[in-house]
């Protein structure tokens, strides 16, 4: 049980990574690229409902025919929550509070025969990614009201230096009238949001009397409550910064960017940070990088590789084992960056190897999704632009050779 939350947990934390969303259309973005991860189409299309009369579509880079006629289709489609069009994909609606964000269309399916399986999966991210696009909404709201607070601090301090120069103590009262003024505007924003907490405290009490509540009306309360109480504390702490000194309110950036890293430092963070989920195995980790190796990348996704690939050998490779041995290399080849994942577990048959990377393929049931590897494929071929492939026999452990362009250069 501990190994089959242990693989869930990790394809919850790819819709983790999407709550650091800082604007609606980067939701949007990151939405089609989690579609594509998982779901490896080659034709996407997400028309998204905007506040208001507005709205606009965002395509993925795939080419498209006639984009216009696919807009019209979407547009009319209102009535089913999702359906499949074709037998190469489906189209799937996004909704928040029963409130419908945007409509989905995926086709030409690279494995077209795990349908109903990828639309339930679809189904079972929806709300998921309901809440982001709410989210980067009220980030959104708050950045602006930042921007407005931080104006009016600037504005404060220069009317606090006029009057230290003039030594106009009398206007003093003035100055702090003003920012006795400021403070409603975050005050006005925990008001409105303990309100709206307790109206969906109520909702939620009803349905708990009447017995009609279920796991998912929970679930969105926690999350909402949650949210709130950030988006409370935050305000309170923007009204204090005011009152003890005209601080100015900082809001965390938290956007993944490209960046230089050094490959051998990092792995080994991620190797360490994911030794609690296995602990009490004797289990020998050994990376063989140098440490002058540093790649320009995103390093999000090498921590999403390497930790499928750890939990699919602790899963499954060494079932039935307490001690075993997982060696990590890495080198630079010409413009490519290789690097090469080996476990002597019990390694696989021909007929398993054949299908390592299908979505919803696992040799154990009972512990796993059959997703890491279709994921850990995906973001090898279509985010990294790069290939993977897979050598095993059984007894003989794993060899996962992955190759990434452009990555060969200093």
């Amino acid at each position: 049980m501990d190994n089959q939350i242990s693989e869930y947990a990790m394809a919850l934390d790819l819709l983790g990574e999407m709550n650091d969303c800082t604007s609606e259309r980067q939701a949007h973005e990151r939405i089609i690229d989690l579609f594509i991860m998982l779901f490896s189409p080659q034709h996407i299309v997400f028309l998204c409902y905007g506040q208001g009369d507005h709205q606009h579509t965002v395509y993925a880079p795939f080419k498209l025919e006639a984009p216009c006629e696919v807009e019209q289709r979407l547009v009319a489609f209102s009535e089913r929550h999702a359906f499949t069009e074709s037998g190469t994909g489906f189209v799937f609606k996004i909704y928040c509070n029963d409130a419908p964000l945007g409509v989905i269309e995926v086709d030409d399916l690279a494995f077209p025969q795990y349908m109903e399986n990828y639309l339930n999966l679809a189904l079972s991210i929806g709300d998921v990614c309901g809440l982001v696009i709410e989210n980067a909404r009220r980030y959104e709201k708050i950045v602006e009201q930042k921007n407005d607070l931080t104006a009016m601090l600037d504005e404060l301090q220069k009317t606090r230096d006029q009057l230290v120069e003039s030594k106009k103590m009398a206007a003093l009262g003035t100055l702090v009238a003003g920012v006795a003024h400021e403070i409603n505007t975050p005050i006005g924003v925990c008001i409105t949001a303990v309100s709206a907490m307790l109206d969906r405290n109520k909702i939620l009490g009803k349905k708990f009397n009447d017995k009609t509540m279920k796991r998912s009306d929970l679930l969105g309360f926690m999350q909402f409550t949650g949210e709130t109480g950030g988006l409370v504390l935050s305000n309170l702490n923007r009204a204090g910064d005011l009152i003890n000194g005209f601080k100015q309110v900082s809001v965390d950036q938290m956007t993944e960017q490209l960046r230089r890293f050094s490959l051998a430092a990092y792995l080994d963070d991620v190797i360490r940070s994911l030794k609690p989920r296995f602990g009490g195995q004797d289990f020998e980790i050994v990376l063989s990088i140098p440490d002058s190796l540093e790649v320009k990348s995103y390093p999000g996704l090498y921590a999403q590789i390497l930790t499928n690939l750890l939990v699919n050998s602790f899963i499954h490779g060494y079932k039935g084992r307490n001690t075993g041995k997982i060696l990590i290399s890495a080198e630079k080849q010409d413009e490519n960056l290789v690097i090469q994942y080996k476990d002597d577990g019990n390694g696989m048959t021909p007929e398993n190897l054949d299908r390592i990377f299908d979505p919803f393929f696992t040799t154990s049931k009972e512990t796993g999704t059959g997703l890491g590897m279709h994921i850990v494929y995906n973001i090898v071929t279509q985010k990294l632009k790069g290939t993977i492939t897979c050598r095993s026999s059984p007894d003989k452990g794993v060899r996962f050779i992955i190759t990434l362009p452009g990555q060969g250069g200093t």
